[in-house]
């Protein structure tokens, strides 16, 4: 298949029509074969470099050697198969040859099968708490002072009144069990856990919950793209204004439509920050897939910056956000308008940090029917891949929102 045969393919199923789907509800995936021959893998692996090369904004941040050498490399594995491809080994033989990638929005699927190109940052902490006092660190429970080095950190969490406390943790990509500390100058190892977060329920875009003086919205999702879904955001951030705290969980938000976050804001607050430079995409196969048309436009990305928005601060309160290591894309976008107004408190643990690529297009394998999930933007917004955003304040618990309520009350 040549260029225009690849563009006349990508523009049959336009994300005009694929997001309309999405929102209502359908899965996008396609049934796959179990195997495929060999000379249709290469048809797939020429239209997937096709893909790479002309739609996926991540291509720059990689040098041209690595892909070229990695395709390079699946296709001699193709070409010294035995005739047949399984389809699952098809898609791990490119995710292991194109593992130089870290995106957490590129991925190939199919219905029971996928691989993406992400390795979480996990955040680890001991079940000890830590004060200072003139530069030590001193345990809470026991009153020794303890060192530690510069690899594991202090994360603060909810003070014991005017006293700042700390949870002490390690942040890695690979598994961590225990630390090495000095505790009065005796050396120990102390065991470390995945730190614990609000467990994912059912993704629901906006829920409410009036306590006394408090708000509770819990936004588990931004799924929707329909005008009354963002007028009901609005309408519940401006009925919050009532309230002298407002508790925003966004517990397990993988994302989505960033203008319901901004309308709840705009509710609240008369308005928010989006300080984002956007680079977006452009090319004969990205508006191909977006308008299904065909149209010769050059290979180039777009600036555009959000120009700070002027609002009135209308709320008077102080709003508090829940975050986990769930909560990533547009949900991340999300934590980030919200830092902009004036009283705000993050809790929780560090995001997912899956944000700085974005705004999907789907493509299919000619052959095999993969799904391949091609980010087409670039978002300048301080979210770096896997690292992701970091709380005010750190809490291991599994009631995140119970914790924050009774430190709302005790305050």
């Amino acid at each position: 298949m040549e260029a225009i045969d690849f563009l006349t393919y990508s523009a049959a199923e336009p994300m005009t029509i694929l997001r309309r789907k999405f929102n209502s509800g359908e899965s996008l995936k396609k049934a796959t074969p179990l195997s495929i021959p060999a000379s249709e893998a290469l048809v797939d692996i020429a239209y997937l470099r096709f893909v790479i090369e002309n739609a996926y904004s991540g291509y720059a941040y990689n040098s041209k050697a690595l892909f070229d050498n990695a395709f390079i490399a699946i296709e001699s594995k193709i070409k010294n198969s035995t005739g047949y491809i399984a389809v699952n080994n098809f898609i791990d033989l490119i995710a292991d040859k194109l593992s130089f990638i870290c995106d957490g929005h590129l991925s190939l699927t199919t219905q029971t099968y996928g691989r993406g190109f992400y390795k979480k940052l996990q955040t680890y902490v001991a079940d000890i708490t830590v004060k200072k006092e003139n530069n030590n660190y001193i345990c809470v429970e026991t009153g020794k002072i303890v060192e530690f080095s510069d690899d594991i950190s202090a994360f603060p969490t909810i003070p014991n009144g005017r006293q700042a406390q700390f949870i002490l943790g390690i942040r890695s990509k690979d598994p961590i069990e225990e630390i090495a500390v000095t505790v009065d100058s005796i050396k120990k190892t102390i065991p470390v856990h995945k730190i614990a977060s609000t467990a994912a329920g059912k993704e629901i875009p906006i829920e409410e919950q009036y306590i006394g003086d408090t708000a509770i919205i819990s936004c588990s999702s931004f799924v929707g793209n329909t005008d009354d879904c963002a007028d009901s955001f609005f309408k519940i951030g401006k009925k919050c204004r009532a309230y002298n705290h407002v508790i925003w969980d966004l517990s397990n938000n993988l994302g989505g439509n960033s203008a319901l976050a901004e309308h709840f804001l705009k509710g609240l607050n008369g308005g928010c920050v989006d300080s984002s430079k956007i680079l977006e995409l452009r090319s004969a196969l990205v508006y191909a897939k977006e308008c299904g048309e065909i149209s010769d436009i050059p290979y180039h990305f777009t600036c555009k910056n959000s120009a700070p928005e002027q609002y009135d601060n209308l709320y008077t309160g102080t709003l508090h956000v829940i975050m986990n290591d769930s909560v990533a894309s547009s949900a991340e976008s999300a934590v980030i308008m919200a830092k902009s107004l004036p009283n705000v408190i993050l809790y929780g643990c560090n995001s997912m940090g899956i944000g700085r690529f974005g705004d999907l297009c789907i493509y299919y394998l000619p052959h095999s029917q993969i799904t391949v999930w091609c980010p087409q933007k670039v978002f300048d917004n301080t979210i770096e891949e896997t690292v992701g955003c970091a709380p005010d304040i750190w809490i291991d618990s599994s009631d995140t929102i119970g914790v924050v309520f009774k430190h709302i009350s005790h305050k």
